[in-house]
């Protein structure tokens, strides 16, 4: 038994040694004082553990209340990104609405500019027409009519009142 002993090492004689001694006071009579005294550990250890379990608990509910409310928190940033996105899209096609009517209204502009133009050169020529029928040579022996109403002979003077009958124009 003795070369047993010496071949264990220090610590596990130390060990063993504990061991024995708790054996022993647990077994040995009139030792009530320290069950008394482990009974109150006991009790004192199950109360810091459900202290330590209610803690642990209320530390959870905590974190969790933190992380709904940084949840929360995204969630209302995210909303207020989309709303600003859709504001600025909103602004975008206003623009865009904005700027097709002004292409509208200087097209509109254009062919009002060019209607008026086409009118006034059509108003122009029919103007122009009747001049040009005054001042064109007249069919019989070359008479023309200028501006003012009067005959003119192919040499560029007057014609009377009875050359023009005799041509056979109006007068």
């Amino acid at each position: 038994m003795k070369k047993k002993w010496n071949s264990l090492s220090k610590w596990k004689r130390v060990g063993l040694l504990f061991a024995l001694l708790f054996v022993t006071v647990a077994v040995v009579p009139g030792c009530g004082s320290n069950s008394k005294q482990v009974a109150e550990l006991k009790s004192e250890l199950k109360k810091v553990s459900e202290e330590k379990d209610e803690a642990l608990k209320s530390a959870q509910a905590a974190e969790k209340r933190a992380s709904d409310a940084e949840a929360k928190l995204k969630a209302a940033e995210e909303a207020k990104k989309a709303e600003e996105a859709k504001k600025a899209e909103e602004a975008k096609k206003a623009e865009e609405a904005k700027q097709a009517e002004e292409a509208k209204k200087a097209e509109e502009a254009k062919q009002a500019q060019e209607a008026a133009a086409a009118q006034a050169a059509q108003a122009q020529a029919q103007q122009a027409q009747p001049q040009a029928q005054t001042q064109a040579p007249a069919s019989a022996g070359g008479y023309t009519k200028d501006s003012k109403g009067r005959w003119h002979r192919p040499n560029g003077q007057y014609a009377s009142k009875a050359e023009i009958a005799a041509a056979g124009l109006a007068w």
